[in-house]
């Protein structure tokens, strides 16, 4: 009898000790334990996808359906596995240059324009007002007639400007009608009536109001019709943050450049960081649309650089079908769900080449996150890929209006991808991609070139000239800084434009260089031949009327203008020769070579 009783006990321990474990696998987990890190007050994990389809059903799973406050850009973001990068170093780590890489192109290909219509305001008011061109019916239709714009400027008093100070334009009753934030010229522009339909309602702007980094204010009563205004307000507040963001799609139209681009991005990320003396974060995003296999990959604010190149460099066009994508999804996360630092300098990047589609939720979801942007300073630069109509240009120019950004698009001249639409502008100069972008980043950070034209000294001009000296020993070499070359040769190599050395005899800058020799070869008289060179890899040196910037069209027109024959063509560079000398041209370097006789070379 006692055994039989032990036995029972024993078995009902066992059940109880069953029942235990049964409920802790399925009692919900603690803190600690439950999955990614969140932010506080944000539900969404760091990095992950909003609309992610199961590999085994494409185009299925749409987005999840949008909380009922979605009319106003507040999507709650679904919880999500993040998407984990590779360690650095690793298969596809994103370094540019050399093997392995992670990119299948180089940087330094693509080519560029910008233009700013808060810069030519008026004519884009006229494009706008035009007849005939559909551009307001289009503006109207997206509740984005941008024709009416208050500029203010603001200084410390001693024309020193005011960066990232809040600037709201009020009404009567001191209701805010627009907000924007001064950018590193201490601009700011206050639009008002954006939906034409709704304009004579309510009151119209009445005061302005600016609120400085350190909580300096004031307000200034405007006048009937005034739209340029210079507002004076005593603060000392600095900047010393930058967060970039790339929102880039990713869809399969996007597929003749995107591979380029990717090399494009990850040169401007490790240029910015490594050249700006401001703190910096990166965060790389893709989106491509409803039913893809995802609608948004984000990920989110970083200062590990090779971390963003490595996450940028994995990315692969596919999906879409239709001619509109999920900008809104995009714009939507870039602007309310991002964490931006507050006290930085905040640029996004928006690469695409199609439009959002057009329903009424997401015209109010994009003009929410548009108004949201230029309200928080967050400068919205399109960068318009092949394939943009006019309803893009139209939609992709009035953002960057908004938001104080800039609109930029790839242009034909590196024969990469399709065709590329060329806005209605007047002409542009033609850059590099990644150096434009480079240059655009400093400009928000640093602030513009000054207008009269004056050198920036980052920037230095020159114009180089040089001649094909018959007997080097007739030349005056001071200077010049002496190193023997190949064969023992004495090379001399021109001081002005030269890097500095480490002590491991490597160029500190080689990005920004002109590298010129005079060759003499005393120790082999029975040469016939020889090379000298000049090679120049500054964009800021213009040698026989054409740069590092120019295109691949105006290098050939300025040679065939000087009697040079163009030789060879690839995809990426031209040769062109004339006697006994020849240039090579690519958008990374000009190599002017000239074989010459013993005891010649090449001199300035």
């Amino acid at each position: 009898m006692k055994h039989q009783n032990l036995f029972l006990k024993i078995t009902v321990l066992l059940l109880c000790l069953c029942l235990l474990i049964g409920c802790a696998a399925v009692a919900p987990s603690s803190p600690e334990d439950d999955g990614p890190a969140k932010k506080p007050g944000n539900s969404s994990p760091v990095d992950g996808e909003i609309g992610s389809n199961p590999p085994s059903k494409p185009g299925s799973g749409a987005m999840d359906a949008p909380s009922s406050d979605s009319a106003t850009g507040d999507y709650d973001m679904p919880e999500v596995a993040p998407i984990e990068p590779s360690a650095p170093g690793t298969e596809g780590d994103g370094t540019i240059g050399g093997s392995g890489n992670g990119f299948e192109q180089q940087a330094g290909q693509l080519t560029a324009s910008e233009w700013n219509d808060n810069d030519h305001f008026a004519e884009f008011v006229d494009k706008i007002t035009a007849q005939g061109n559909g551009w307001y019916d289009i503006a109207a239709k997206w509740n984005q007639v941008a024709t009416k714009r208050i500029h203010v400027r603001v200084h410390n008093g001693q024309e020193v400007p005011v960066r990232l100070a809040k600037v709201m334009l009020l009404d009567g009753e001191g209701e805010t009608l627009y907000a924007a934030v001064t950018d590193a010229d201490g601009d700011a522009y206050l639009f008002y009536a954006l939906n034409p339909s709704e304009e004579g309602h309510g009151y119209g702007p009445d005061s302005i109001r600016v609120v400085s980094q350190d909580g300096k204010t004031m307000t200034h009563q405007l006048q009937v019709n005034e739209n340029e205004v210079v507002l004076a307000l005593d603060t000392t507040a600095d900047v010393t943050k930058l967060d970039v963001m790339f929102m880039i799609d990713t869809t399969g139209s996007m597929g003749d450049e995107l591979e380029y681009l990717k090399a494009e991005m990850g040169d401007v990320i490790r240029r910015v960081a490594r050249e700006s003396n401001v703190s910096v974060r990166t965060s790389v995003n893709f989106y491509r649309d409803k039913g893809d296999e995802y609608e948004l990959r984000y990920f989110d604010f970083r200062s590990d650089v090779d971390e963003a190149v490595s996450i940028l460099a994995k990315q692969r066009a596919s999906g879409g079908g239709d001619y509109p994508e999920a900008v809104d999804t995009a714009l939507n996360y870039a602007i309310n769900q991002a964490e931006w630092d507050e006290g930085a300098i905040k640029i996004v990047f928006l690469v695409l080449d199609a439009p959002p589609h057009y329903n009424a939720e997401t015209v109010a979801i994009i003009n929410q996150a548009i108004v949201q942007a230029a309200a928080q300073g967050i400068r919205i630069i399109p960068v318009a890929s092949s394939g943009v109509d006019t309803t893009c240009q139209v939609l992709f120019r009035t953002w960057a209006a908004l938001t104080g950004g800039t609109y930029t698009y790839l242009t034909d001249h590196s024969g990469i991808g399709g065709s590329h639409d060329k806005p209605d502008v007047e002409e542009t100069n033609v850059e590099l991609l990644n150096n434009m972008m480079v240059r655009i980043i400093k400009e928000y950070v640093e602030g513009k070139p000054a207008a009269d034209g004056s050198e920036d000294e980052q920037k230095p001009k020159a114009t180089l000239e040089f001649e094909i000296e018959q007997n080097v020993d007739n030349v005056d070499l001071s200077g010049y800084q002496e190193k023997y070359g190949m064969f023992g040769g004495r090379q001399y190599y021109g001081t002005g434009y030269v890097p500095a050395e480490d002590e491991n005899g490597q160029q500190v800058d080689p990005e920004h260089c002109v590298l010129y020799t005079v060759t003499s070869y005393p120790d082999y008289a029975d040469k016939e031949q020889h090379v000298t060179y000049i090679y120049i890899t500054d964009p800021a040196v213009e040698v026989y009327g054409f740069s590092l910037d120019s295109s691949f069209g105006e290098f050939e027109a300025c040679m065939r203008e000087l009697g040079f024959e163009i030789t060879k063509s690839t995809e990426n560079s031209r040769v062109a020769e004339k006697g006994n000398l020849w240039i090579k041209f690519s958008h990374k370097e000009i190599r002017i070579c000239a074989e010459v006789e013993n005891k010649t070379g090449i001199i300035f």
